[in-house]
């Protein structure tokens, strides 16, 4: 469940959580993804368990619809862990210029956090347990796939994901992917990604086979189309990435490294950008 907080004037965008005596939110900072961990064993007879156990029903009681339950228990589960882990959120992701291209999207940093208490029991502190890992899946799902994955025709014209710049990311709620992009001289495509699933949850590679699909699904229909492969009407181009280096990367990037295999993945497709602004009747 989508939560959007605010702290320090930084929307801070949880996208997903578990209730119960193990809880844990998963949300973005500033561009760097965090998953904070609060089990009731880590800081029990401390203050911060008195307000934290009430918060972590796991499912709604009868007499409660969703949004109930979103005002009643999850937006303040999501204040009450962020504000207690708000020192260390502050010195992994500070307030800076960020998620500028769509690199930064897909190489989005993360960070493995838990509550604890502190020595004196007095209150909590934030533990870090793992990070900064880059994971393979970027911000709201990005999912780079290899190049075989598709019969790309050899005149489609290459992007890099470093020099496409995301427009508009600050004009909504933040709920959304990526979809508005543009080149360093100004020209403004859609961006059709490959991703995983995260709406529904899923952190399984095979969730990436629906947007890989329709991509694939796309370029077969406009070659068919156009007889040939000279001219893709409707697609601009196909969007490239390189893997992250090894300093900043998982094992999974750094076996790669070793084998040298420098293949750059396919994160997308560039359209034509069209507006969505309904003009009036």
């Amino acid at each position: 469940m989508t939560a959007l907080r605010s702290f320090d004037a930084i929307p801070h965008i949880v996208r997903y959580g578990l209730h119960g005596e193990k809880s844990y939110i998963w949300l973005w900072r500033c561009g760097v993804q965090l998953t904070i961990h609060a089990d009731g064993e880590d800081f029990q007879d401390t203050a911060f368990y008195s307000q934290w156990k009430p918060l972590v029903c796991e499912h709604p009681s009868a007499e409660q619809s969703m949004a109930e339950f979103a005002e009643d228990q999850w937006y303040p589960l999501c204040d009450l862990v962020i504000s207690a882990s708000m020192p260390t959120l502050r010195l992994l992701a500070p307030d800076r210029e960020y998620w500028t291209t769509l690199r930064d999207y897909i190489h989005t940093p993360r960070y493995t956090l838990r509550l604890v208490a502190s020595e004196d029991r007095a209150s909590v502190e934030t533990r870090i347990e793992d990070g900064p890992v880059d994971c393979g899946t970027g911000a709201y799902g990005l999912a780079p796939v290899s190049r075989r994955t598709f019969s790309l025709p050899g005149d489609l014209q290459t992007f890099q994901s470093s020099e496409l710049r995301v427009l508009g990311m600050d004009e909504h709620d933040w709920r959304r992917r990526p979809a508005k992009v543009a080149l360093e001289d100004g020209t403004v495509f859609e961006f059709l990604a490959c991703e995983r699933d995260l709406d529904n949850g899923s952190r399984d590679a095979s969730a990436v086979d629906s947007s890989v699909g329709h991509i694939r699904t796309l370029l077969e229909r406009l070659r068919n189309e156009t007889g040939g492969l000279g001219e893709m009407r409707g697609v601009c181009g196909i969007v490239l990435d390189e893997s992250p280096l090894a300093t900043s990367a998982t094992s999974k990037f750094e076996d790669r490294e070793e084998a040298g295999d420098q293949e750059q993945l396919v994160a997308g497709l560039l359209l034509p950008w069209v507006s969505k602004v309904k003009t009036p009747m």
